[in-house]
């Protein structure tokens, strides 16, 4: 939280460094940095507050229930995208890593729509495969 609040404020991590690629935090390890930036939003509206830093790992956790549904519905029709939606929703594992502030729980979700979009593209919208492949990239980001 407090690096997101560092990047909102002056564009510089707790160390100075200008719009990081990977973040060094406290003096302890590397961050990966696609969590941190799409903190910068909810702790910019909600200061750096508990709740403002986990906001961010809320949402991104409910976008992984929505590409899982996207996923699910590509391979295996409506019934399957609800269903794969459902058990992610329920699933004691996501609910914990995305109520917590924990920045892996990016991964799955950018991981996911990668993946909604690489299906896409092979299945007849060929322009959705350069997204799929830049969501792929990213992943190793987050």
């Amino acid at each position: 939280g407090y690096n997101a609040y560092c990047l909102a404020e002056s564009g510089r991590d707790e160390n100075g460094e200008f719009l990081p690629l990977y973040i060094w935090s406290f003096g302890v390890a590397y961050k990966n940095p696609v969590y941190i930036y799409a903190a910068a939003g909810p702790v910019t509206v909600f200061g750096l507050t508990e709740s403002g830093t986990r906001l961010t790992s809320a949402l991104f956790g409910i976008l992984a229930v929505i590409a899982i549904a996207l996923v699910g519905r590509q391979m295996g029709g409506p019934a399957t995208g609800l269903l794969a939606a459902l058990f992610l929703a329920v699933c004691p594992w996501h609910l914990h890593f995305s109520r917590i502030g924990f920045e892996l729980i990016a991964f799955p979700t950018i991981l996911l729509f990668a993946f909604a979009a690489m299906v896409g593209g092979v299945r007849g919208r060929p322009w959705l495969l350069p997204l799929a492949g830049a969501l792929f990239s990213l992943c190793l980001y987050s």
